[in-house]
């Protein structure tokens, strides 16, 4: 049990790593989107018109009301921030096992096997599904370099890089490992 449990827990540190390598290619890429016509087209501030009057917005009540919703943000938030790994975890781990079941006939060519190997299989095709992903944000770094508007040096990029990727391997790596012939479902 605490094997299965350290296994989980190790997914999801991959989850978020690989969130954040994501995450960091898409900063990276953000200048091209800002840059685009499209975003400056949904960004563009709507026509105002002078002659319309604004009424007094500010009384006690609207403080009240603004306080109780601030209140309720940061509480929502918080409980947001502490569940949303392992919900995500959840939902990644099943999008994947699913993506194996489906994938895993297709690489047998339909041939029969036993269940252990079904399930070996599974397993297997869920890690390369993981570290697919990992790599193609990794590769995705050099396309950077390809769009020549980031201000930042390619040592700083590839560091971050090289910080994340290792992390990602690992922690999936180590949930491979522990969790054994089980689904880690």
């Amino acid at each position: 049990m605490a094997r299965h449990s350290f296994a989980s827990v190790c997914t999801t540190f991959g989850y978020i790593s690989l969130t954040l390598q994501w995450l960091w290619l898409s900063v990276l890429f953000m200048p091209l989107l800002l840059d685009s016509t499209l975003f400056t087209q949904l960004s563009s501030p709507p026509e105002t018109r002078s002659d319309v009057t604004v009424p007094e917005l500010f009384t006690p009540l609207s403080y009240i009301v603004a306080g109780i919703a601030i209140v309720l943000a940061l509480g929502v938030g918080l409980f947001a921030a502490i569940k949303a790994p392992t919900v995500v975890t959840k939902r990644a781990e099943k999008i994947t096992y699913s993506s194996a079941q489906h994938f895993a006939p297709k690489l047998l060519h339909h041939k029969k096997i036993t269940k252990k190997q079904r399930r070996t299989l599974n397993r297997r095709v869920q890690l390369a599904i993981k570290l697919l992903l990992s790599i193609v944000a990794f590769v995705g770094l050099l396309g950077t370099f390809l769009i020549n508007v980031i201000p930042l040096t390619p040592s700083v990029i590839f560091s971050v890089g090289f910080f994340l990727l290792p992390w990602t391997l690992l922690w999936f790596g180590m949930s491979y490992a522990l969790s054994g012939t089980k689904n880690t479902v």
